[in-house]
Formats: C-alpha cells, sequence, structure tokens
C-alpha cells in the first residue's frame, strides 16, 4: 500500500519545511545532473534551457553558459540572482515551497533538480512543470535507500535535512513520475551517491 507519491503507509513526512536558501552553494550538490543535462543539450543540438528552482544559479551558469538560459526562483535568491548576473534571465516562481506563477514558458530542455523534495504537495510542482512547452525535463531527487544505505536514515522516519518534505526511492519516484511523464532514462548518481536524476517527456 503506498500514498498518492507512491510513499509506503506508515511513511512519515516534515509538513512543515524549513525555507532552504542555497545563495552561497556553488556545485557540491547535483553537479553531475548539470554535466548530464550539457551533454544532452550539446549531442542532440538543444539551445535552450529552463532551470525550475536554480538555486544560486552557479552550476546553470557555469555550466550551461553556452545554451540560452533562463533560471526560476524565489526570494531571497531571485533577487541575489538579478544582481549577481544581470545579463541572464530570471524568473520569480512564487511563494516558497507552495505556490508557482504560472506564465507562458518554452524551452528545449527543463531542468528541476533537487526541488521536489522541499514542495509540500509536488503535484502543484509537476503542474507547473508540465505548463512549460518543451523537449525534455531532467528531474533529480535525492535517493532515500542509497540515504539508508551511506548516511544513517531511518526508511520511514522523516527526511534528516529539516528542508525536505519527503525523500522517494528510486522505484517509487519513478511511479510517481510515470503518473504524468515518460521515463527515458534513469541514472544514480556516482560522485554524489544520494542522487538519482531521470530524464523524462511529457506523455503523449
Amino acid at each position: 500500500m503506498t500514498d498518492k507519491y507512491f510513499l509506503p503507509i506508515g511513511y512519515q513526512i516534515n509538513a512543515s519545511p524549513q525555507h532552504y536558501v542555497d545563495i552561497n552553494q556553488t556545485d557540491a550538490w547535483q553537479k553531475e545532473v548539470y554535466v548530464y543535462a550539457k551533454k544532452l543539450m550539446t549531442d542532440k543540438k538543444l539551445k535552450s534551457v529552463i532551470d525550475v528552482g536554480c538555486g544560486s544559479g552557479f552550476k546553470l551558469v557555469n555550466y550551461l553558459a553556452e545554451f540560452d538560459t533562463t533560471g526560476i526562483e524565489t526570494e531571497p535568491c531571485i533577487s541575489f540572482l538579478r544582481k549577481k548576473y544581470p545579463s541572464h534571465k530570471w524568473l520569480d516562481s512564487g511563494e516558497p515551497e507552495k505556490s508557482f506563477n504560472f506564465v507562458d514558458l518554452s524551452s528545449d530542455v527543463v531542468i528541476c533538480s533537487d526541488v521536489i523534495e522541499h514542495i509540500v504537495d509536488p503535484d502543484e510542482l509537476v503542474k507547473f512543470l508540465l505548463s512549460i512547452n518543451t523537449s525534455y525535463y531532467i528531474i533529480s531527487t535525492p535517493c532515500r535507500e542509497r540515504l539508508v544505505q551511506y548516511h544513517g536514515r531511518k526508511n520511514l522516519n522523516p527526511p534528516i535535512n529539516g528542508a525536505h518534505v519527503r525523500e522517494w526511492t528510486m522505484e517509487e519516484f519513478k511511479l510517481y513520475l510515470s503518473k504524468t511523464f515518460t521515463i527515458h532514462s534513469s541514472f544514480y548518481g556516482i560522485s554524489q551517491n544520494e542522487c538519482q536524476w531521470h530524464l523524462l517527456s511529457k506523455k503523449v
């Protein structure tokens, strides 16, 4: 038995997440996701990318600068991004952890890297992602079985990270994603062993 997010009955969420601000972060986390995105875009000759929940913008600006980039964030990151990288495009996403400003957006690729675990209702984030006209999505999130194996997490307890609402295993997350996306490829992180990411497109 699972809940509507394909987490096991008895799994405990963190219903009041802290708002995570990663203004001072560079590429300690999810570097592999952006390296993968760059290779995908280069191999397929894609030109534009939207990064939903881009944080400090460091990975977007430093790994994908050759492409047409748009970063989406909330305060205080959005003000930081507009000041630090004024020549790049930045959009305000709305209320942290809860709401998303739906606007007419399109790009070849959408990245949403380690955002969904922070969102109280991930279905709202998925609706926003599906509103974007794009060919590919790259979505990453921490992998709960890897957190249990390598980092001492208790399987059904709330996340150790107070900014996370819930964390999925690879198979649970694939089940959740497959409701609304076609999954083309799935990966475990190597340098960051608790990372999982998935290459997706909209279901036709």
